[in-house]
């Protein structure tokens, strides 16, 4: 082991800022609803959300399909989350730990959303409620509806330097689009692109729905499909089928 006989280095600790993009584009709902528009009052809202937007199924689908979402390149939106950033930052980097390290920011969810969405009431951006958190520093999912470059911009607007233990972006990308030089082409300059506007890392999945639904009713006919979880790639077959089913839905939309 590395660690046998030297002990660690670096004792810090690492509190994760889990769903941001669920946050922000909850608190910017809240806002438009209650403070600029006044179509409910905050109580009201709160009610809904309470009953889980039960007769509000129309008001919960302009919500979540219309409203301005993180991961569009909306300046007002990405400013609102690097500032939610920077604020959360400044409570927890530095912050003496116990083992004679600090506490450090990092955001990255894992798969512990899943765990943390299905305990979780429905939420202001139209997310229901058991429904998973969204992921990394990621837009929800199907709200990066402007394309791979504005979800690029909008994360790369959080400075990475205020999420020291990393910030991570998470990038669907269809099998198709990298076939050949000119795909890998493109693959790369997204990568180029993102790391020159100053962001720190980076996840691939390049898959297609019809290879992953084929897998989940045959696992024994792909035993080595792996898909991208945090940091590391897990086999598909592995998962749970709740995380199965996120990844086909990811790549169908």
């Amino acid at each position: 082991d590395v660690f046998c006989g030297f002990g660690a280095k670096y004792n810090n600790t690492s509190i994760c800022g889990i769903g941001l993009a669920t946050v922000v584009d909850s608190l910017l709902a809240v806002k438009k609803l209650v403070y600029d528009d006044k179509t409910l009052t905050l109580d009201e809202l709160g009610q809904i959300l309470k009953n889980n937007w039960d007769k509000n199924e129309a008001l919960r689908l302009t919500v979540k399909n219309k409203f301005p979402k993180f991961g569009i390149a909306d300046k007002e939106v990405d400013e609102f989350a690097a500032n939610l950033v920077k604020k959360l930052a400044a409570m927890i980097n530095g912050c003496k730990n116990v083992k004679g390290g600090v506490y450090r920011l990092g955001l990255h969810s894992i798969t512990v959303r899943f765990n943390m969405g299905q305990t979780l009431a429905a939420t202001p951006d139209g997310r229901l409620c058991g429904e998973t958190t969204s992921l990394n520093t990621r837009a929800s999912f199907g709200a990066d509806r402007e394309g791979i470059t504005a979800h690029i911009i909008s994360v790369a607007r959080i400075d990475s330097s205020d999420s020291p233990n990393s910030v991570t972006l998470d990038l669907d990308m269809h099998e198709s689009s990298v076939r050949g030089e000119n795909g890998l082409n493109a693959m790369y300059a997204t990568l180029k692109t993102y790391l020159s506007l100053g962001g720190f890392s980076v996840h691939y999945n390049v898959l297609n729905s019809t290879a992953l639904r084929a897998a989940q009713k045959r696992p024994e006919d792909y035993p080595n499909l792996q898909v991208r979880v945090c940091g590391w790639n897990a086999l598909f077959n592995t998962l749970p089928k709740i995380q199965q089913d996120e990844y086909i839905a990811r790549f169908e939309g």
